[in-house]
């Protein structure tokens, strides 16, 4: 089984909490460095009537890390 960790290059505390956690239960893992929605120049959504908060900068670069994985993953030869 693969496991991939969503993180950010600059959450170094985070990615080493992650690392601890993972090799506390001895688990393979990969982390896939996503998308800062900070560093892009995509705009704010404000209209966004499902739901009632912003489509900020954050949620932004959390979507296109997770879409950006799923394609990886999609394309790439894994059983399931």
């Amino acid at each position: 089984m693969k496991i991939f960790c969503v993180t950010l290059k600059e959450s170094e505390y985070r990615i080493e909490m992650a690392k601890k956690k993972f090799e506390k239960y001895n688990l393979s893992y990969e982390f896939f460095y996503g998308v800062n929605g900070n560093n892009t120049n995509l705009k704010v959504i404000n209209d966004n009537e499902w739901e009632h908060t912003q489509m900020n900068a954050g949620r932004i670069g959390c979507f296109l890390s997770h879409f950006i994985l799923w394609n990886h993953i999609l394309h790439s030869e894994y059983d399931e």
